[in-house]
C-alpha cells in the first residue's frame, strides 16, 4: 500500500519536472527551438521607455469671414427738371426733335426750353430782390444808373486823374524810343500833345541807332537793350533815381498813355492804392477782398514762372 502512494507520488513530480524543462518563459518548447544550442536561457527584454505621445490640441476653428462692404448705391442722376438736369438733356431732347421732328418730339423739347426759361427768370427776379440796396451787390451803389450821377461820377474820377498827373511831372520822365517807321510817326503827334498838356520831361531816343532820325534825339547806345525794349515805338516810364517801368511797346492813344503813366506811377510807388482808384468812375468800391490763394499755382499742370522762360524772351532764369 505504502508502495503504491509513494509511485505514485514520484510519478506526479517527474511529469511536472518534464513538462517544465520542455517550455520556455514564453509558453513554447525548448526542443521545437534546437537552433538555439546549449544556452538555452535568455534574459528578459529589456523594456524601452516609450517618449510620451504629443498632447493633442483641439483645432480651433477659422475666424469668420469680414462682413461684405455695403453696396454703394447706384447713381441714379440729378432729380427730373432740376437745373442739373436740364443742362444734361436739353440737348438730348432737341437732337432728338432735330433728328425726327415728329410734333411730339418737337413739342417735348420746346416744353422743356421753356420751363427752363421760366426758372431762369424765376432765378433772376429773386436775385434782384436779393440785391437791392445792399452795400456790396447793388451795382447801383458803385456806378449810379442814372445818367446825371453818372456824370457827376465821371467827371470826379477825371478831375483826380488829372490832379495825379500834375503832381507826377516832377517826379518822372519818359524814354520814347522811336525809330524812322510809320509807327513811331503816328506815335509822335500824341506824345506831343501829352508833353505839352502834361510838362512831363521826355527823352526822345533813336533805337538802335547811333544816328538820330529827327532832331530832339539822342543816339540809343544800348539803352534800349538795358531796359528791355525790343521795338519802336516803346515808352518807358523813368523815376527819379532811375528805376524805370516799360508802360508800351508799340503805339497807344492819348487816353490809354495818361492811364498807363499813372498806373506805372503806382507800380514804381509813387501813388497809392486808394489813389490810384480814385481815377475810377466808380462812387463806391466794394468792401470786399480777393483772399491769397496760396495754393493756386500749385494746382496748375505748369508753374507760372515755367511758362514765362518759355514764352519771354530774354527772361532772366534767376528769378525763378
Amino acid at each position: 500500500m505504502r508502495l503504491s502512494i509513494l509511485f505514485f507520488l514520484l510519478l506526479g513530480v517527474f511529469s511536472s519536472t518534464f513538462s517544465f524543462a520542455n517550455e520556455d518563459g514564453n509558453g513554447g518548447r525548448f526542443l521545437d527551438r534546437k537552433e538555439e544550442g546549449f544556452f538555452w536561457y535568455k534574459d528578459p527584454a529589456e523594456e524601452i521607455e516609450k517618449e510620451p505621445e504629443p498632447e493633442i490640441k483641439p483645432v480651433p476653428p477659422p475666424p469668420a469671414p469680414a462682413p461684405a462692404p455695403p453696396s454703394k448705391p447706384q447713381d441714379v442722376g440729378p432729380p427730373s427738371l432740376s437745373a442739373a438736369w436740364l443742362k444734361v438733356n436739353i440737348p438730348l431732347y432737341l437732337s432728338a426733335a432735330i433728328d425726327d421732328p415728329s410734333e411730339e418730339n418737337v413739342k417735348a423739347f420746346l416744353y422743356l426750353q421753356h420751363y427752363s426759361m421760366e426758372k431762369a427768370s424765376t432765378f433772376a427776379d429773386a436775385a434782384q430782390e436779393a440785391l437791392v440796396g445792399d452795400p456790396v451787390l447793388d451795382g447801383n451803389n458803385q456806378r449810379p444808373i442814372s445818367t446825371f450821377a453818372n456824370k457827376a461820377v465821371e467827371s470826379k474820377a477825371t478831375q483826380n486823374k488829372e490832379n495825379i498827373l500834375e503832381s507826377l511831372t516832377n517826379k518822372i520822365g519818359i524814354f520814347y524810343f522811336a525809330n524812322d517807321g510809320d509807327l513811331s510817326q503816328t506815335q509822335n503827334p500824341i506824345l506831343e500833345y501829352a508833353k505839352n498838356k502834361y510838362p512831363f520831361s521826355v527823352v526822345k531816343i533813336a533805337f538802335q541807332s547811333s544816328t538820330p532820325f529827327e532832331a530832339g534825339q539822342i543816339p540809343d547806345n544800348g539803352k534800349s537793350e538795358m531796359m528791355g525794349v525790343s521795338t519802336a515805338p516803346s515808352l518807358v516810364v523813368v523815376r527819379e533815381d532811375g528805376t524805370f517801368d516799360i508802360i508800351s511797346q508799340a503805339p497807344i492813344s492819348l487816353a490809354t498813355l495818361l492811364d498807363r503813366i499813372i498806373l506805372s506811377a503806382k507800380r514804381l510807388d509813387l501813388i497809392d492804392h486808394s489813389t490810384y482808384d480814385s481815377i475810377k468812375p466808380i462812387a463806391n468800391k466794394s468792401p470786399i477782398k480777393l483772399l491769397a490763394q496760396d495754393q493756386a499755382a500749385n494746382d496748375l499742370p505748369v508753374p507760372p514762372s515755367k511758362i514765362i522762360s518759355l514764352l519771354k524772351p530774354g527772361y532772366d532764369n534767376a528769378k525763378q
